[in-house]
């Protein structure tokens, strides 16, 4: 190679990897004299990486909601779960489509299965830039417990005590009217016999 500057391209990457269009330099020195010169270069192949982040609707994170990781062809590559940001992330995936699918929505939360879908190019300047998605959960309504049931009311049984109350005053009164019939005999007789003997006084008046 004469002298000057030269540049590799890469035109294909190893499998599962993005190519890495950023071009490595070198220079051929012009004092070389015709000697053969090693140049050692370097060139990094990367892997494509992902992060998802789960908020509600005024944006706060949601933590505990679980992911599968899906290829297109619908393998699953990883189940994730939220951390306390709110996040889970991939990395190491190869170029091509991806998509993530909701398996449990956080406490509180409707679940939402819509595919959230992704693409890792097959080609990058240097290191790929992160993907960052961000999927919303709406909450679940609040729920209206039915009335609770309102017990019969027992009906109301007269007491024993009343009953024997009832029955003594019922004796009561009987007692009573007994006595006053009898007061009321007493006087009757004792009125008859003062009758009687005032007639007999008269009798024995007269005779005289």
């Amino acid at each position: 190679m004469a002298p000057g500057t030269y540049q590799f391209i890469e035109t294909a990457a190893p499998t599962g990897y993005l190519i890495n269009e950023t071009p490595v330099k070198f220079t051929i020195a012009d004092n070389a004299n015709g000697e053969p010169v090693k140049v050692q270069t370097q060139l990094t192949d990367y892997q494509g990486s992902v992060v998802l982040k789960k908020v509600n609707d005024s944006g706060q994170t949601l933590e505990g909601a679980a992911f599968d990781l899906l290829s297109e062809d619908g393998t699953v590559i990883s189940n994730l779960v939220t951390d306390a940001d709110g996040k889970i992330s991939a990395s190491g995936l190869a170029p091509g489509n991806y998509y993530f699918t909701e398996t449990a929505a956080p406490v509180g939360y409707k679940l939402d299965s819509t595919p959230i879908p992704f693409t890792i190019l097959t080609t990058a300047v240097d290191k790929p830039e992160l993907i960052e998605l961000e999927f919303t959960n709406k909450k679940l309504p609040p729920q209206i417990l039915p009335p609770k049931p309102v017990e019969p009311e027992k009906p109301n049984h007269p007491r024993k005590t009343d009953k024997t109350s009832d029955t003594n005053a019922k004796t009561t009164r009987s007692k009573t009217r007994g006595t006053n019939n009898a007061t009321k005999t007493n006087t009757k007789s004792r009125s008859n016999a003062k009758t009687s003997n005032q007639t007999r006084n008269q009798i024995t008046a007269n005779r005289r």
